[in-house]
């Protein structure tokens, strides 16, 4: 009986401290309608480094292991958000690889903003907790730094795929109209030149 209940509590214990014990992400990419391109970066979620500084910044740990204080927020604090991006974190452990979705409001009214979606499973019993996250406002020059451009530009570079590809598709289809009546109206003088020409004597 005793030693089914020692058992019991390793087996406990083992199961909570697996999220503390667990490795932060080992990559990170950022995309969305105002980026030119994706981008990625990747390295130890830990050291100097502009990896390790998003991945403390954007609140990766908090939105996973709820700390104590706990800094997530249950609503955002500004309803001026701006532009959204999308946030995937690689999170490896051993052979196995999980995935960690966020949104990012670089340019929130009152500094940067994170949102993580509960209840993303990574491994085993460790779940995300979600929330919002108050990022500081040194994130934003790291995000400069990586390439992610500022409000405006970001803006405009979203709006700008709806302009070029949204555009009326008449112009496009009146060319092959004409194109294509181009090529009828020569067919078609062609065979008549031939009805008209007469045919030589036997």
């Amino acid at each position: 009986m005793r030693a089914r209940l020692f058992l019991l509590v390793v087996v406990a214990a083992v199961w909570i401290a697996a999220p503390v014990e667990a490795k932060g992400p080992g990559a990170v990419t950022i995309e969305g309608p105002g980026l030119p391109a994706p981008i990625s970066l990747s390295g130890p979620e830990d050291g100097p480094g502009t990896f390790p500084d998003l991945v403390e910044q954007m609140g990766f740990f908090p939105a996973v292991f709820k700390p104590t204080p706990h800094p997530m927020l249950a609503s955002a604090p500004t309803s001026d958000l701006g532009p959204k991006l999308a946030v995937t974190w690689r999170v490896p452990q051993g052979p196995q690889v999980a995935w960690l979705q966020q949104d990012l409001y670089p340019y929130a009214a009152g500094g940067p903003l994170t949102y993580t979606a509960p209840a993303q499973r990574l491994f085993g019993a460790q779940i995300s907790h979600g929330g919002w996250y108050a990022a500081p406002q040194s994130l934003i020059t790291l995000l400069r730094g990586v390439g992610v451009p500022d409000r405006a530009a970001l803006e405009a570079g979203a709006a700008r795929p709806a302009s070029r590809h949204g555009g009326s598709p008449w112009p496009v289809l009146t060319a092959i109209g004409v194109a294509g009546g181009v090529v009828l109206l020569f067919t078609t003088r062609r065979l008549n030149r031939r009805r008209r020409t007469p045919l030589a004597p036997a």
